[in-house]
């Protein structure tokens, strides 16, 4: 998508041309008309507003995004993030049973579940935060501001956080309420998922592909040998 075409549909214009300057039937004017009159580009082109939408209770198919689920059954629930803060649900009987925060107005890309109730969830624009769901309204335990946050994998005492500026961070879980800092592997690309096997923890890296990360000692995580993506 150009980015003609986007100042375009963003802006509600039709049938015309919007080029930041001005908008008609017949191509770019002046002055520059309230339909095409729109902010600077937000340099996270991933990054959506943030605010619940209001959803028309008339529509079949409303659409309110979510990015990432963690199912855990011995609990009855289950929890995903997206567009509308972090939102549980209950799996029997199916229904949504909270959201954190209350307002719902924030937006995480990434959840994982850390027993006992606790739930880690990261946002490249607010950071890396704990959610305590045993309480009512649910409460933040921690909040950690790791710039570009997303992927997350969990042993018993440590949790993993990717940056996607090209870092793994692992925190030490022993505290939910210090999350201090044990180790940082700055040497990946731009790392966006990551998952644990045994002593070894793969991350789905944009630039190097699947990158293996040695965890037998996880407090000094050793990048193995990244498997490059060749598909286009």
């Amino acid at each position: 998508m150009n980015t003609l075409f986007m100042l375009g549909f963003f802006s509600g214009c039709t049938g015309g041309e919007c080029e930041g300057k001005a908008c008609s039937d017949t191509g770019p004017v002046s002055p520059l008309p309230a339909s095409c009159d729109s902010a600077s580009p937000d340099p996270d082109p991933l990054k959506l507003d943030w605010r619940v939408p209001e959803v028309d209770p008339s529509l079949d198919d409303p659409m309110i995004e979510l990015l990432d689920v963690e199912v855990v059954p011995d609990l009855n629930r289950a929890y995903a993030v997206g567009q509308g803060g972090l939102i549980v649900y209950s799996l029997d009987p199916p229904k949504q049973v909270g959201v954190y925060p209350p307002e719902g107005q924030e937006r995480f890309d990434h959840v994982e579940n850390l027993g006992n109730g606790l739930v880690a969830v990261s946002s490249r624009q607010f950071g890396l935060e704990i959610v305590d769901t045993t309480t009512t309204p649910y409460s933040q335990v921690k909040r950690a501001y790791i710039e570009g946050a997303h992927g997350m994998a969990h042993l018993p005492d440590r949790l993993l956080v990717l940056d996607v500026r090209g870092a793994l961070v692992v925190l030490d879980l022993a505290d939910p309420t210090g999350l201090s800092e044990v180790a940082i592997l700055d040497t990946l690309g731009a790392p966006w998922d990551i998952v644990i096997d045994g002593d070894w923890a793969y991350v789905a890296d944009n630039k190097l592909g699947l990158v293996p990360i040695d965890l037998s000692q996880p407090d000094s995580p050793e990048v193995g040998v990244p498997i490059p993506t060749t598909a286009r």
